[in-house]
C-alpha cells in the first residue's frame, strides 16, 4: 500500500459508522468518536505520552475493513481480534507498544466516550434507543477499574447542554 493510498484509507476510516445496531439519527463514526477520546485524553491526563496520542488515533482504524462489531457479540471477540490484527499489519497501521497504565486510559476514555454517547442521545435527544445501552455501560463502569481523573469525572458527571456563551 502506498503512502497516497494509507492516506486516503485512513480518511476512510474515519467514515465507519458505530452503534449501527442502535437506532439514531446523527451521524456516529470512527473520527467523532477518535477526536472525542483525544479531546478527553488532552483535559483529564496530567502528561499522556505520544504513544497514548497516536494509540487513540489508531484504535479503530481497522474498522474501514472490518466494519464496527456490536461489542455485545462476545462469541465473535477473538476471531475479530486476529482479523484486527492482520488488518492492521497488513494496512500499515499503527501500534504503538502502551504500558499497562497507558492502556487503562486507553480503555477508560474508549467507554467513557461511548458512554456519553449514549447519554447524548437519550437525555439530549430523546432517543429512546439508546437507553438500555446507557443503563448497562452505567453498570459496567460502576465496576471498571479506570485512571482516578477518569473515575473522578464519571463519578461527578451529570448531564446538560453546555451554554452557548
Amino acid at each position: 500500500m502506498n503512502l497516497t493510498e494509507r492516506i486516503l484509507a485512513a480518511r476512510e476510516a474515519g467514515h465507519v459508522e458505530r452503534c449501527h445496531t442502535i437506532p439514531h439519527v446523527p451521524t456516529y463514526d470512527v473520527a467523532q468518536h477518535t477526536f472525542n477520546m483525544l479531546a478527553m485524553l488532552d483535559i483529564l491526563h496530567p502528561n499522556p505520552s505520544l504513544n497514548l496520542y497516536r494509540a487513540i488515533l489508531w484504535h479503530d482504524a481497522a474498522e474501514r475493513w472490518t466494519g464496527d462489531l456490536p461489542a455485545r457479540v462476545h462469541a465473535l471477540r477473538e476471531k475479530m481480534a486476529e482479523l484486527t490484527e492482520d488488518v492492521e499489519n497488513l494496512h500499515k497501521i499503527p501500534r504503538p507498544k502502551l504500558t499497562d497504565e497507558e492502556k487503562s486510559w486507553l480503555h477508560a476514555l474508549d467507554k467513557l466516550e461511548f458512554w456519553l454517547w449514549a447519554h447524548e442521545e437519550k437525555e439530549g435527544r430523546g432517543n429512546k434507543s439508546a437507553g438500555p445501552y446507557l443503563l448497562k455501560e452505567t453498570e459496567l463502569l460502576h465496576g471498571y477499574d479506570m485512571p482516578e481523573p477518569c473515575r473522578k469525572f464519571f463519578s461527578e458527571f451529570w448531564w446538560r447542554r453546555t451554554e452557548d456563551q
